[in-house]
């Protein structure tokens, strides 16, 4: 991201001021807690994008549950090194009967091969998802844990870059997107459908601004992949309903954790409004298996 001549010594750009104002909203509204430390610009970033999913799914009046809370606190996770057993996550549950789990920095073990490991910034995962836990002597030496969760469970994985977008980074986004999915490979060559319902579709998120000759790019990737590329993040508009309706989306449908909708479960302690008990506009995709 480029200088701004204007900011003063200890002052901070717009956007982390924004960032930081989503956090408390999003602290004051679950009634939690939350630490702002010196965090790195790129996490700073990372976590607007975290909240303006929540924020999107909020509007569309699923009921969001905080989970692994420490001491209040919803703890984020911006590095791959940590163990997202020991950090906050969230539960989508929609009026459809399917759960998710949206969590940070989780590694994603590719379909394509096992030994094809990387860690998306978010993914939403299918909400009986497991994170597996070994040790790999090419890990650490064998030291440490080796977290990972299956590409099975993968709905969507998003990339957050707060910095100007360039063609390559776009470009590179596409390796991630078919490593990640199961279900890509028949989706190639086809746009996902266009609207503001339903999960947002494998997204990378921009913090720069995006020049025309970018923007015929990023159109031209949408319409061949279902993928989102949205920039200008920097200027603000983190909240994705500003954008819902021209956003790429997969419907909720029904989840590939169909035997465990079915099983009577105690409800999760709801911390926002429950949902809707009015029925959503259906997608209908049935290339798209949850």
């Amino acid at each position: 991201m480029a200088a701004n001549s204007k900011r003063t010594a200890g002052s901070k750009d717009p956007w982390v001021l924004e960032v930081e104002r989503e956090m408390a909203a999003f602290a004051a509204r679950h009634a939690k807690d939350y630490v702002f430390r010196d965090r790195e610009l790129a996490g700073a970033f990372e976590i607007g994008c975290f909240l303006s999913l929540i924020a999107d799914y909020d509007r569309q009046k699923a009921t969001v549950t905080l989970h692994n809370l420490d001491a209040n606190e919803f703890r984020y996770l911006t590095t791959p090194n940590g163990n997202p057993r020991n950090f906050s996550f969230v539960e989508v549950r929609t009026i459809t009967g399917g759960f998710w789990q949206l969590r940070q920095q989780v590694r994603v073990r590719s379909h394509l091969h096992k030994d094809i490991t990387f860690t998306p910034d978010i993914v939403l995962l299918d909400g009986a998802a497991t994170i597996n836990e070994n040790k790999d002597i090419d890990y650490a030496n064998g030291n440490r844990a080796f977290f990972s969760v299956s590409a099975d469970a993968v709905v969507a994985a998003h990339e957050c870059k707060s910095m100007t977008g360039f063609p390559e980074l776009y470009v590179s986004f596409l390796g991630m997107f078919l490593a990640a999915h199961k279900w890509a490979g028949a989706r190639v060559g086809t746009s996902a459908i266009q609207g503001d319902v339903g999960h947002l579709a494998p997204t990378l998120f921009v913090g720069g601004e995006a020049s025309n000759l970018h923007r015929k790019i990023i159109a031209a990737l949408q319409e061949v992949y279902p993928i989102n590329i949205v920039t200008s993040l920097h200027r603000g508009g983190w909240v994705l309903i500003k954008r819902a309706k021209l956003l790429r989306r997969l419907p909720f449908g029904v989840a590939t954790h169909s035997a465990s909708v079915t099983t009577v479960r105690a409800p999760p302690r709801r911390l926002v409004r429950p949902s809707s008990t009015k029925t959503q506009p259906k997608i209908k995709d049935a290339d798209i298996p949850f």
